[in-house]
């Protein structure tokens, strides 16, 4: 009978501890103040829950991280606005102005409309480490200003909202309003700047209305590494430094690399895409890029370098060399394709798709979700695709409900509908009240009117019986000059929704007036 020594029974054991992985348990971090505060009065503020993150040790009421921690949010501070009030820049471990994250991290909000992190315009927001691998969910990042801060993440004037060197997801996230310190000279990255290190993923999210007078490059997202989106929209970005292209979605640098599927870019001032002076890759698939910038050829200009097309792309004026591929829709200088895009509305905010536009059922025809070039399984608000016989083009998937048919009334109480192009003025179109219809019903903000979807042109409508028949009809403006009106139309169009959510559509004839000599005795308005 053999027999095992002590030391050798001790070897085995010791060789398989070894051989198991080791297990790090993550903590969970529960925020439960919106107040901006590091020290020790028994509650645990966001900057507290990021420093226990990032340390690994209790802060004030936050539990101590341990490996990739979760940070969640207390009911009690749900809907609610973290303002990083604790101003001080040029250091990077989220002692004061922005929040610093240097470890691997996770963040869940309540969603966007509903918990909001705002930096106050006193520094950006957020700023990752190359070292942290960090997902963002169900918040607004708002109100970040990027000064020159000196801080070893942050050499120069980049990223108002969000700073990446690091691995960052964001789904449900709405990036907005965020800019640049004005005296920075040609600052960029208003809403997000992806450092050449940074691995950006934006999901289901929005980037909107960021940017400001100095702003030179990406004024939504500037992308200098690896970044990708999918159902997101990309609109009302702003960049005015005269001596930068300004485009909302700027690729940069030889190693960077952009991809875009069911993506929306539009209303984005002074150009959509952009991919610049160097190598990098700029592919798009089932995207629309459309109605950008003031002048022909703004969606994707024609001094940027080539963009690759895998299939099934709406651009409404490209003055760029665009590669394109099958299922393209691809609009010039002196021939736009006018995508018929609604007004921004919810947050994350979305563009919907108008009846009639170019991009419904235009998508990749493959079954949606099974890879490669297909459409996303579901839009950026979580509708399911295909609802008609193939994929929409962009973040939204128009679902197949049942239009209402409403009456309109164009210029109400003129005949015949006289709509002179030279107006500066309104055209003012009535929704009448009939026995199946209430017309205040309708929600105004969701009005748009053809042939360019012209939003409103006053805040709200007004309520008058315009056609004598004893009910409340709803009467509302529209500027002229950006509907879209031209020499022989005949009809227009209104579209909106109630309050309820189903979609409304009426048209009513016009007699287009001010295109020849013979009009010269038509009304003014």
């Amino acid at each position: 009978m053999h027999k095992k020594s002590y030391a050798s029974l001790a070897g085995a054991y010791l060789v398989f501890a070894l051989a198991v992985p080791q297990i790090v348990d993550a903590s969970i971090i529960t925020v439960n103040t919106t107040d901006d505060e590091l020290n020790a009065d028994g509650d645990c503020s966001l900057r507290e829950a990021i420093r226990a993150a990032n340390t690994d040790s209790m802060v004030d009421a936050c539990a101590g991280g341990s490996g990739p921690d979760d940070i969640v949010f207390d009911a009690i501070v749900v809907p609610g606005t973290f303002a990083l009030t604790i101003s001080g820049i040029g250091e990077d471990a989220a002692l004061t102005g922005d929040l610093d994250i240097t470890d691997d991290l996770t963040i869940t909000g309540a969603g966007a409309a509903s918990l909001s992190i705002d930096g106050d315009s006193t520094d950006r927001v957020l700023d990752i480490s190359i070292a942290a691998t960090v997902a963002i969910s169900g918040v607004t990042i708002q109100n970040g200003i990027v000064l020159n801060d000196g801080g070893s993440f942050n050499p120069t004037g980049w990223g108002g909202g969000i700073q990446n060197a690091g691995t960052l997801t964001l789904d449900g996230v709405d990036i907005r309003e965020n800019g640049v310190d004005p005296l920075i000279s040609s600052g960029s990255g208003g809403g997000i700047y992806n450092l050449r290190t940074g691995i950006l993923t934006l999901n289901n999210s929005s980037v909107t209305n960021n940017g400001n007078t100095n702003l030179c490059n990406g004024s939504g997202i500037q992308n200098d590494g690896t970044f990708v989106a999918n159902n997101s929209t990309i609109s009302g970005n702003v960049a005015t430094d005269i001596f930068c292209a300004g485009p909302a979605v700027l690729n940069f640098g030889p190693v960077a690399s952009t991809a875009l599927n069911n993506t929306t870019i539009s209303d984005n001032v002074p150009v959509g895409i952009w991919r610049s002076g160097f190598t990098g890759t700029f592919t798009m698939q089932n995207t629309i890029v459309a109605g950008n910038g003031t002048v022909g050829g703004a969606d994707c200009p024609a001094d940027t370098l080539s963009i690759d097309s895998l299939g099934y792309n709406l651009v409404g004026s490209a003055g760029c060399i665009f590669n394109s591929a099958p299922g393209d829709q691809i609009g010039s200088e002196t021939s736009p394709i006018n995508a018929k895009l609604g007004q921004p509305v919810s947050s994350p905010v979305y563009l919907s798709l108008l009846i009639g536009s170019p991009a419904i059922d235009a998508g990749n025809p493959a079954p949606p979700g099974s890879g490669g070039n297909s459409c996303e399984a579901t839009d950026q608000r979580g509708v399911a695709r295909p609802q008609g016989v193939a994929c929409d083009i962009g973040a939204f998937e128009l679902e197949v409900v049942q239009v209402i048919e409403v009456a309109i009334d164009i210029k109400p109480g003129s005949d015949p509908n006289s709509i002179n192009l030279f107006s500066r003025g309104v055209i003012p179109v009535a929704i009448l009240t009939t026995d199946i219809f209430d017309a205040l019903q309708v929600d105004v903000t969701t009005l748009a009117f053809d042939p360019d979807g012209a939003g409103i042109a006053h805040r709200q409508g007004h309520v008058e019986d315009v056609d004598d028949d004893g009910d409340v009809d709803l009467v509302v403006h529209f500027r002229t000059q950006e509907t879209g009106i031209a020499c022989g139309d005949t009809e227009a169009t209104l579209t909106g929704e109630t309050f309820a959510g189903n979609p409304v559509s009426g048209s009513d004839s016009m007699k287009v007036v001010g295109c020849n000599d013979s009009d010269s005795d038509s009304d003014s308005d």
